[in-house]
């Protein structure tokens, strides 16, 4: 019997134990454990499946196949929907068509390192070239979730320990100046984005989160806006919580969008007068005429369409909430404020994406520390720092 120890990926220490195949001459039937015993225990197990003629944990295995049947097995109550939709979208449509016909027991490090390659080269489903590094990254992580999975006890160890990851750019987002968000506002003004533009723009809140804005989260008597749902879609459109406590938050209303909620509301019960029956109560503040949510994906289309139009910068409807954090930023408002505003639960995320901003900030504060304790103005008598009269 083959003995070792080793370490997985998060640290642990974990023991593996093999001993020749009694039913393929030249391989060998391994288990791993906690310990010596448990390892032993599970070998015990897997020698009495082949005795009984049970396949070897299924070692026959094809990638494709193992992937597709571990994310229904292990995933599918362990995570939220959304979250499960994607990982099964993005098994389906890059990974398991990449590895279909590999052997799992045969999947290396280079295969997948092969595959790193080409969905950076060639990785779009149109066929116009690669995917950025954080989309193929993304791809690593769910492979490396399934395979860490295996190396319990299908394969000897997991392949992407060893793999060289492309690197990402520091993220520097796109933002708007006060005056193209003051643009931005007269052109938006009495079109059908109003209303969601005016709550990017001034409260940052993300895309979900307005799509999900139903009308008990306003209080039109207190002015504020309760931020508790938020719309995805990955194969269909649903609400959820927002994505962490944090981003549960309660904000005052600026004055625009109080407004422009009242007369949004008063659109409403026109459209359901009109539309009577036809008209789907789904008590959204953001929603198409006949009350059904709005497709994320259409919504962006749209925003993108408009701002085209409005001869301004191109930018996304999150690059909003970005203009929000800049701005604030660079008009001094502090830091933990602006990350409440944001639903973060701590301002590293600001110094991370906003790093740029901080580093201006920090040289402007060095340059008024210049001014302060210039020697000319120390020396002059009229000066009343320290040591002055």
């Amino acid at each position: 019997m083959h003995t070792r120890k080793y370490e997985t990926k998060s640290g642990k220490e974990r023991v593996e134990v093999s001993v020749p195949n009694p039913t393929e001459p030249g391989k060998r039937v391994w288990a791993t454990g906690k310990g010596i015993r448990e390892a032993k225990a599970n070998l015990e197990f897997k020698l009495d499946e082949i005795k009984k003629g049970i396949s070897l944990g299924k070692t026959r295995w094809k990638t494709g196949e193992y992937l597709r049947d571990w994310i229904k097995t292990y995933k599918r109550h362990d995570i939220a929907e959304s979250t499960y939709e994607s990982y099964d979208l993005n098994i389906e449509k890059h990974i398991a068509p990449y590895f279909e016909d590999v052997p799992l027991q045969k999947l290396t490090t280079r295969d997948i390192q092969k595959f790193i390659t080409d969905k950076l080269e060639n990785g779009r489903l149109d066929g116009k070239g690669g995917l950025n590094p954080k989309t193929v990254r993304y791809f690593i992580k769910i492979l490396d979730m399934a395979l860490e999975q295996a190396a319990d006890d299908i394969i000897p160890k997991n392949p992407c320990n060893k793999l060289v990851l492309p690197e990402i750019e520091p993220y520097k987002p796109k933002v708007y100046n006060e005056e193209q968000v003051a643009k931005l506002y007269r052109m938006v003004e009495n079109t059908k984005l109003e209303l969601p533009t005016f709550i990017g723009a001034s409260l940052g809140l993300r895309r979900s989160e307005v799509l999900g804005l139903q009308w008990d989260m306003i209080n039109f008597k207190l002015k504020t806006l309760r931020v508790s749902r938020a719309v995805v879609r990955v194969t269909s459109i649903r609400t959820k919580k927002p994505k962490s406590k944090s981003s549960e938050r309660i904000l005052p209303l600026p004055q625009n969008i109080f407004l422009s909620l009242k007369v949004e509301k008063k659109k409403q019960a026109e459209n359901k007068l009109a539309l009577g029956p036809a008209y789907q109560e789904n008590n959204l503040v953001i929603c198409e005429e006949d009350g059904t949510p709005i497709n994320p994906t259409t919504f962006s289309k749209r925003f993108s369409g408009f701002i085209k139009r409005a001869d301004l910068p191109p930018m996304t409807f999150h690059g909003l909430r970005h203009s929000v954090a800049t701005l604030l930023l660079k008009n001094k408002v502090d830091p933990k404020t602006i990350a409440q505003i944001l639903g973060h639960s701590d301002t590293q995320m600001l110094f991370n994406t906003y790093s740029h901003v901080m580093n201006e900030m920090l040289e402007g504060a060095v340059a008024t520390i210049d001014q302060m304790y210039n020697p000319d103005k120390m020396l002059d008598k009229s000066w009343t720092g320290h040591g002055g009269k």
